[in-house]
């Protein structure tokens, strides 16, 4: 996706990116944790893992770069339980345009300054508002 073609939206739940860049971000995470991957039964996720074997399971932070800022976002921003046994990326494919969704978007607090065409992520602790 080229430069300001991605959306911040609380509306939708998951982050869209383009088709191209999950299965980048799919090829290497599968790389990089030691869990087995399994199917979305409703074929709406691109990675998922089978958490059943672990107590405990770690997933790796992802950080997207824009022009001049990046934004790192943790397990909980980029991963969904999706039932007991099944932890899904929360990142799929869209070739219309970039969303980012309401999942990446928890305890961050966004600012909009329209003046300067500009937003900006400020990690937060929402449970204490």
């Amino acid at each position: 996706m080229n430069s300001g073609e991605v959306i911040v939206d609380s509306g939708t739940t998951l982050t869209l990116l383009d088709p191209t860049l999950v299965q980048s971000l799919v090829d290497k995470l599968t790389k990089i944790i030691d869990l087995p991957t399994v199917q979305d039964p409703e074929g709406l996720f691109s990675l998922c893992f089978d958490v059943s074997g672990t107590r405990k399971a770690q997933f790796p932070d992802i950080t997207f770069e824009f022009d001049g800022a990046a934004l790192t976002l943790g397990s909980l921003n980029t991963f969904v339980l999706y039932d007991e046994n099944t932890v899904c990326l929360a990142i799929v494919p869209s070739k219309q345009f970039g969303i980012i969704g309401n999942i990446a978007q928890q305890n961050f607090h966004i600012g909009y300054d329209l003046e300067n065409q500009k937003i900006s992520f400020a990690p937060a602790d929402c449970t204490k508002i």
